[in-house]
């Protein structure tokens, strides 16, 4: 009986499991750390927030079944060197990527490196983009 009870809760949190998504913000910005801290404090989302490039790539090795927010106006290296870096020495072919501008110049200079992005203002993420971005809606 016990071997069922296990097998039984090992099935009920699988669903939890892969639900889990990984968000990563890369923002100098510590309002918006604050502000998407407690957007996902009670969600199925596994948040990290760095406060540059440097700090990103010192502790992060793989994108892989993520989402990357991206703030643009970052000191030392911007979004888009970190951009271009990630694309030169990762494999992000599974990670999505928000970037955080509305500025038609700036999305089409991250566009030439790699497309395969979002652009949305910081301070409009919420639990249902990030939703619909994982599920390719957006």
């Amino acid at each position: 009986m016990a071997g069922r009870i296990k097998k039984t809760l090992a099935i009920a949190l699988t669903p939890l499991i892969y639900r889990m998504l990984k968000v990563i913000l890369v923002d100098d910005d510590p309002v918006t750390h604050f502000i998407l801290e407690n957007t996902f404090i009670d969600e199925a989302v596994e948040f990290f927030a760095y406060d540059s490039a440097e700090d990103l790539l010192e502790n992060v090795g793989y994108f892989k079944n993520s989402i990357l927010l991206l703030d643009v106006n970052m000191p030392k290296v911007n979004g888009l060197e970190l951009w271009k870096h990630l694309n030169e020495n990762y494999d992000i072919s599974e990670c999505k990527t928000v970037v955080f501008t509305k500025v038609v110049d700036v999305q089409n200079a991250f566009k030439k490196i790699n497309n395969n992005l979002y652009f949305a203002d910081k301070h409009s993420v919420d639990m249902k983009l990030i939703t619909d971005i994982n599920d390719g809606i957006k």
